[in-house]
């Protein structure tokens, strides 16, 4: 998101781990410095897991022997500078030249070693003017290991911060256009009876200085609900539930964070339009006219919003389907167009996936519990179809497998047949102790979805749980959290927390017909202890994760501790095919 310029010069001045273009030669980009060039700072992490940045302004990283920039530009052959250690060591300056004017411009940097990009960072829509020097940031992260975000240094009467505002868990995030992100609400605190109470608090991440500052409050406190970037000013907040209490059975070692009652549970405000930028309104109610029930799900769909399911008001899950279109209308502080098209089956929070070919997959949550009436796809805009369910004996024989919340995160497509990833959520009685995690097979030609048991590396498990995380991360998914959670070993025992701590990336290993599917698990780092309900967004630079808390808590006595500030970034791995070029 593009800040005032009395911001943009604070953030220039922060030992932040930022790349900051500059001083290019005519018709290219510039630098804070009369010399121009490329400054870069980076964020490290230590052999003891996240911590703050450790490398100090104009310093690269011991392992770092080499550096690459990707210039990008529309219709043009990617262009890639690289520059030996000893080039950039003694005043961490580089300086490019012949870079295209007047033309959006995409930026990426890596920092490698031994033929590996070990950091990386990515800003888009760079303006380059002609005769003229322009700059721009970018936040470094190591590649394929847990970052935190921000520096040991910060700007307090700036509101600059590497944590968020506010310890928090289950808040929602959303990517801005411009690289941007913002983590909205959560669970912020709890009362004495050990109930969870919703935040008000809004922070935008800073892509390019890697750090948090505050945006404006919502009207009124959220946890479990949805957020939705409009535009890099507008962010449309929609559902969601004012509090949560412990929630669970005899069968469930930890406690789920779930709101009482559905009538009583929902936000006077079934829609909030946020203001991002500085001097004008802040929020203001949307009528939207979508998105209003408790446990919904809501993704983008096309130019749109899909919302479906939740429960009613006695707590009955719901067929209910709206998708809202004309979100130009909506950021102007309009109602947009809600059209109702009904779900097959009722579902409270299922699974939302858009497929390659643009259909959205609906998936779990299914009132009826049964594996026969998991999934349905929607086309366009015209009605959900039921998809034929077969595969795996075990899994359709399996009575938690229709979960709520689970998470799906696309492991590849090909021969019109999409690999999906079904990972955790919680069973039809909330518990969580035999979930289990799966592929399905989609071919959307025979409106078939097959069930594929999976097989992680010898001596791993991959169980999910609700309130977990997983996202598109490269050619792999990058999953997490979850009251059980995935498990190095087997999964965990009652008595357990249940919560886990490590962050994984998992891909498919050979052949995707083979059946059980083969996973591969890398690890890349740990919470530093265990956490669920991490608000996880993918930006241009990776994935961020922001918050998250280690258990669920009996007394606010034992409350606000477990709640985390912190946010973590994980930069992406450089695309397969471009490896060979960037740290070559």
């Amino acid at each position: 998101m593009r800040m005032p310029a009395s911001r943009h010069d604070r953030r220039t001045a922060l030992s932040a781990a930022i790349l900051a273009a500059s001083s290019f030669l005519p018709g290219c980009a510039v630098a804070p410095e009369p010399e121009g060039g490329l400054e870069l700072h980076f964020a490290a992490l230590s052999a003891g897991g996240c911590q703050a940045t450790n490398n100090g302004r104009n310093a690269v990283p011991d392992e770092v022997d080499g550096l690459t920039v990707v210039v990008d530009i529309d219709g043009v052959p990617k262009r890639y500078e690289r520059a030996n250690r000893a080039d950039v060591n003694k005043a961490a300056q580089w300086l490019i030249g012949n870079v295209s004017a007047n033309v959006p411009v995409d930026v990426q940097v890596y920092g490698c070693a031994g033929g590996k990009a070990l950091w990386g960072g990515t800003t888009r829509g760079l303006q380059i003017e002609e005769q003229k020097e322009t700059q721009a940031h970018v936040f470094l992260a190591p590649v394929g290991k847990l970052g935190c975000t921000g520096s040991e240094a910060t700007s307090a009467s700036a509101g600059e911060s590497n944590h968020l505002s506010r310890a928090r868990s289950l808040a929602a995030a959303a990517a801005l256009p411009g690289g941007d992100a913002v983590v909205v609400g959560g669970l912020g605190s709890y009362a004495a009876s050990g109930d969870g109470i919703a935040a008000r608090d809004v922070d935008i991440y800073d892509h390019q200085a890697g750090n948090f500052h505050k945006g404006p409050q919502l009207l009124e406190a959220r946890v479990w609900h949805h957020a939705f970037a409009l535009s890099d000013r507008h962010v449309l907040v929609v559902g969601g539930a004012t509090g949560a209490s412990r929630y669970g059975d005899a069968s469930l070692p930890t406690p789920l964070l779930m709101p009482k009652q559905a009538a009583s549970a929902r936000p006077s405000k079934a829609a909030e339009l946020l203001d991002l930028q500085a001097g004008t309104a802040a929020v203001s109610t949307a009528a939207i006219g979508a998105g209003s029930r408790l446990l919904a799900s809501a993704a983008r769909h096309g130019d749109g919003l899909l919302f479906v399911g939740g429960v009613d008001d006695a707590g009955e899950p719901v067929k209910e389907g709206t998708l809202l279109s004309n979100l130009a209308d909506v950021a102007a502080g309009g109602a947009g167009t809600s059209k109702a098209v009904p779900l097959v089956i009722a579902r409270a929070r299922p699974g939302l996936l858009r497929l390659h070919d643009g259909s959205m997959l609906v998936w779990g949550g299914n009132a009826s519990g049964k594996p026969t009436e998991l999934g349905e796809r929607l086309v366009g805009d015209a009605s959900f179809k039921a998809l034929a369910i077969d595969g795996d004996a075990g899994l359709l024989a399996s009575t938690t497998i229709a979960t709520v919340a689970p998470q799906l995160v696309s492991l590849g497509a090909a021969n019109g047949v999409e690999t999906v990833l079904v990972f955790g959520g919680a069973g039809k009685a909330l518990s969580t102790a035999d979930v289990p995690s799966y592929a399905v097979r989609i071919d959307v030609a025979a409106g078939k979805a097959t069930l594929v048991a999976i097989a992680p590396p010898s001596g791993k498990a991959l169980v999910g749980g609700i309130a977990g995380f997983a996202k598109a991360y490269g050619s792999a998914a990058l999953v997490s959290g979850g009251l059980v959670a995935l498990s190095g070993g087997a999964p965990c025992a009652a008595g357990d927390d249940c919560v886990m701590d490590e962050v994984f990336a998992v891909a498919i290993d050979g052949a995707a017909e083979a059946a059980p599917l083969a996973l591969t698990m890398d690890s890349v780092g740990t919470f530093g202890g265990p956490r669920f309900g991490v608000a996880a967004v993918a930006i241009d630079a990776g994935i961020l994760l922001a918050g998250g808390q280690s258990h669920a808590v009996d007394s606010a006595a034992a409350g606000d501790a477990v709640l985390d500030p912190t946010g973590r970034v994980v930069a992406a791995p450089p695309p397969a095919a471009e490896l060979a070029l960037i740290c070559k």
